[in-house]
């Protein structure tokens, strides 16, 4: 019977021989706790490499619309309590997140027994327990154009004549200024960044008048793990290369799959505690995979390290969507699978200098 921890041995001595004689390498993360999250950008500064999250796009329009014009942001918990007015825009944040459903059916906020009135520019219309006072069918041609005639209507300011929805525009711009406090929830993965940008122009708008927030919704709590890491890891945002000696950002440049596709790497270490198979372009390059053990793969070349499930096989704090903050969670079924942390610190002292 084989030696699991020989075999475990070989794969870090074979990996780390990869790295080592790498000319340029590459760290893509699918999916990790924030202790593999950190030890994947330690692992990419000893090897000069670059580092990217599989959702860094998602991360990098919000980022785009934060650095231009700022961003009001709320966590999910305070919205959850004080909001007596929500904001749906798009059909992405109640299948982005199961905390959404549960905002969506809770009561208002400010002490009240009412259910919270409910706006929404939606393409469907919304499903859900409380009020909806006011729905504005729209798709991701119609809603800028929607948003927009509401921060004019808000403004006082007129709407193009003929504009279709003027009514219904006018009737949901004065329901959002009556709010006591109201939150506008968006799924990060469906709005683009000027759709964003006149959403959080719109929210600024409203809080001359009274007090607005939003909620941003992703679907990979490790997206948010990796973008915060990223700030305190390196000050700057995802997609960041250590080749120059120092941490340096170009969301174009260091994009793992665009570098991989040119040619312009030939290592790349794959890091997922998800159970999905790598995308095709991982097996065009000589690769390590972390991953769980029953994880498919699709190249028979790839060196394997097989990692466990934060949460399930290991203790592990990661992104709580639910209160919008790091939390500890306690292994479900511990066992000693060990985690991606452990395995990349592994690689990372193989390939101290000898």
């Amino acid at each position: 019977m084989a030696d699991p921890d020989a075999e475990l041995d070989d794969a870090v001595t074979r990996a780390a021989r990869l790295l080592r004689e790498s000319n340029a390498s590459v760290i893509a993360i699918h999916g990790a706790d924030v202790g593999g999250i950190i030890a994947a950008f330690q692992l990419a500064e000893r090897l000069g490499a670059a580092i990217d999250h599989a959702g860094a796009e998602v991360a990098l329009r919000q980022q785009a619309v934060l650095q231009d014009i700022g961003l009001m942001l709320a966590s999910p918990a305070e919205a959850r309590r004080r909001a007596d007015t929500m904001l749906l825009v798009g059909d992405g944040p109640p299948e982005g997140s199961p905390e959404i459903r549960e905002f969506l059916s809770a009561q208002g906020g400010g002490g009240t027994t009412n259910l919270r009135q409910l706006v929404a520019l939606t393409n469907e219309a919304p499903d859900s327990p409380n009020a909806v006072v006011a729905w504005l069918q729209s798709d991701a041609t119609t809603l800028p154009s929607l948003l927009a005639a509401l921060r004019a209507r808000v403004n006082g300011r007129p709407v193009a004549p003929g504009f279709a929805e003027e009514a219904g525009v006018d009737r949901m711009a004065g329901l959002l200024k009556a709010a006591s406090f109201g939150v506008a929830l968006w799924h990060a993965d469906e709005l683009a960044a000027l759709t964003i940008e006149m959403l959080a122009g719109l929210i600024k708008d409203l809080n001359f008048a009274t007090r607005w927030s939003s909620v941003s919704v992703s679907s990979d709590a490790s997206l948010n793990a990796a973008a915060m890491a990223s700030g305190w890891m390196t000050g700057l945002p995802l997609r960041v290369s250590y080749a120059g000696g120092r941490p340096a950002h170009d969301p174009w440049e260091y994009n793992a799959r665009r570098m991989i596709e040119s040619g312009e790497v030939d290592a790349l270490v794959w890091i997922s505690a998800e159970s999905d198979p790598p995308p095709d372009w991982v097996s065009s390059v000589p690769s390590i995979l972390l991953s769980p053990p029953a994880s498919p793969v699709k190249s028979a070349s790839a060196i394997r390290l097989p990692i466990g499930r934060p949460g399930d096989d290991h203790d592990s704090i990661r992104y709580d969507r639910a209160t919008g903050t790091l939390t500890e969670t306690v292994a479900r079924a511990p066992s000693k699978i060990p985690s991606a942390a452990t395995t990349l610190r592994r690689l990372f002292y193989a390939l101290a200098p000898q």
